[in-house]
């Protein structure tokens, strides 16, 4: 699974396309996301690209609600693509936005919110 460009063009054969409909798993795209990532991390120049990249998607999905825009600097962008890989998206928001938590849900949750805030916010 994952071939590179120069493999897939080693393997290609004419005589195995036919002409059914091509079949794409999509169980698989994670996977292959996956694999396509750590290709790219793992070269410093496409790494460079890729938090370049990167750092144009979250300004684009999070842009309003980036109250630190040091979390676009290049180095922390750099360290997230090398801890995570399915970046902007709901699920990982919190890398690049600060949690929009009022106290009252927080009291809720425990009785030590002024530690809790303190701590987590400097």
């Amino acid at each position: 699974m994952g071939r590179t460009l120069d493999e897939l063009i080693a393997q290609f054969d004419l005589s195995r396309i036919t002409c059914h409909s091509a079949l794409l798993d999509l169980e698989k795209l994670p996977e292959f996301n996956r694999l396509h990532l750590r290709r790219l991390v793992s070269c410093e120049t496409q790494r460079r690209q890729l938090v370049g990249k990167l750092q144009v998607l979250v300004e684009e999905a999070f842009g309003s609600q980036l109250t630190d825009r040091a979390v676009l600097d290049p180095a922390y962008v750099e360290r997230v693509i090398l801890l995570r890989q399915d970046l902007v998206c709901p699920t990982h928001s919190y890398l690049w936005t600060r949690p929009a938590v009022e106290r009252a849900q927080l009291g809720a949750i425990s009785e030590k919110v002024d530690e809790i805030a303190t701590r987590v916010l400097g």
